[in-house]
């Protein structure tokens, strides 16, 4: 991302010299409220850049990121504008919105989940193969303080045969009524959501081990008890449910493992 340029026709980068440049795609939550703060806070990045097609978002954004080019689509960040650009748009434009950028040659940083099907893996794959930028997925549970201090000791517990996981979203459905709530964009509900923060995680914790198997269960059979109920978000939306999620550890590491998930909303 931030070495030498492959192609000989643009300028060399050397890490360290200068903070690298980021474009952030897509203004809503996670855009305004976790990237363009965090970005502007740490020395090493300087926010060049944000897109998005809505000018209100994009005034907000400037206030954030004084001096960035204000951008209405993917399309027009470049080597000239960016080293690695934040896809942080709705979930079923992540592919494209990754493939535009990497077809210009800079890196991007997808927002989980990256993808929402084999195919379109295999498109990313192939956009990655192809640009001189890299290809990196959103994965930041593992990275939380709480989840660094399991791991440190983690190498205390002995020999790890079960994980169990599971995240209570206390506060119901965010932004009701948008993308987020439509399985066609968003490409599924809590194992896609929160799911992939419960995998990812446990799979760190255990050392990333192959995987032999996955399985997953939606269920709602404890609907009509109140200890589950949830602060649903809009007029009389009361429906918990119980997410699990396991995997197998691959039968040529020693032992076997069965992370799992539960969500509770």
């Amino acid at each position: 991302m931030a070495g030498a340029d492959r192609s000989g026709t643009g300028p060399a980068r050397v890490p360290g010299t200068e903070p690298i440049r980021v474009a952030v795609i897509g203004l809503g939550w996670a855009g305004r409220q976790i990237w363009l703060p965090s970005l502007a806070a740490h020395p090493a990045y300087r926010v060049t850049a944000v897109v998005d097609p809505h000018d209100s978002a994009l005034t907000v954004a400037a206030e954030l990121a004084p001096g960035a080019r204000r951008c209405h689509s993917a399309r027009q960040v470049d080597r000239e504008m960016a080293d690695l650009a934040i896809v942080a748009v709705p979930n079923d434009a992540h592919t494209v919105t990754a493939e535009q950028v990497l077809g210009h040659d800079v890196a991007a940083f997808v927002e989980k989940p990256v993808c929402l099907s084999v195919a379109e893996l295999h498109r990313l794959h192939t956009a990655e193969r192809r640009s001189r930028g890299r290809l990196l997925a959103g994965s930041a549970g593992r990275y939380r303080a709480d989840v660094r201090t399991l791991r440190s000791i983690v190498p205390t517990l002995g020999t790890i045969r079960l994980v169990e996981l599971s995240w209570v979203r206390a506060r119901g459905i965010p932004r009701q009524g948008g993308w987020f709530t439509r399985a066609r964009r968003s490409g599924g509900g809590a194992l896609v959501d929160l799911g992939w923060h419960l995998l990812d995680v446990g799979l760190d914790l255990i050392g990333r081990p192959d995987i032999a198997q996955g399985t997953a269960v939606l269920s709602a059979d404890f609907v009509t008890d109140s200890r589950w109920d949830a602060n649903w978000r809009g007029p009389g939306a009361r429906r918990p449910h119980t997410i699990r999620s396991s995997f197998v550890r691959s039968q040529a590491h020693s032992g076997r493992g069965r992370p799992c998930g539960t969500r509770r909303a």
